[in-house]
């Protein structure tokens, strides 16, 4: 499996690796915030509708169909809406940035942990199967 193959190019997916580990260089919650999500975007190579496709392919392929699937697109699409908020500065508690934060780090902990396990960059063939198979 190679992130890095030739030369890199910004917004792909070797995003999600870096990503992964400088979050923690962040001076602001905020700002690690945003650095973790620009990595789990990374994964999906996605730029439109965001929201809905990134929660529903990491629930997809993260979870089981049924209940378990249902409550981490809402878990998803829920940290994508603090994501948003703690990236265009409106207001949060601390303490809820730091959620934000951690559980974002560990989505993106989970979805590198899927790529190595199945030993290759997660691609088109990998969601359709999530979602379908």
């Amino acid at each position: 499996m190679e992130f890095h193959r030739g030369q890199r190019r910004p917004g792909t997916r070797e995003d999600a690796v870096e990503a992964a580990i400088d979050w923690r260089y962040a001076k602001e919650p905020r700002l690690a915030v945003g650095r973790i999500w620009s990595g789990i975007e990374a994964v999906f190579g996605v730029s439109s509708e965001l929201v809905y496709r990134i929660s529903i392919l990491c629930a997809s392929l993260l979870e089981k169909r049924g209940e378990p699937r249902r409550a981490r697109f809402q878990a998803v699409k829920r940290l994508y809406g603090l994501r948003s908020k703690a990236v265009h500065g409106e207001p949060l508690p601390r303490e809820q940035l730091v959620l934000a934060m951690n559980d974002s780090y560990r989505l993106l902990r989970e979805l590198l942990l899927l790529t190595i396990e199945r030993g290759h960059v997660l691609g088109a063939d990998d969601f359709d199967d999530a979602l379908f198979g």
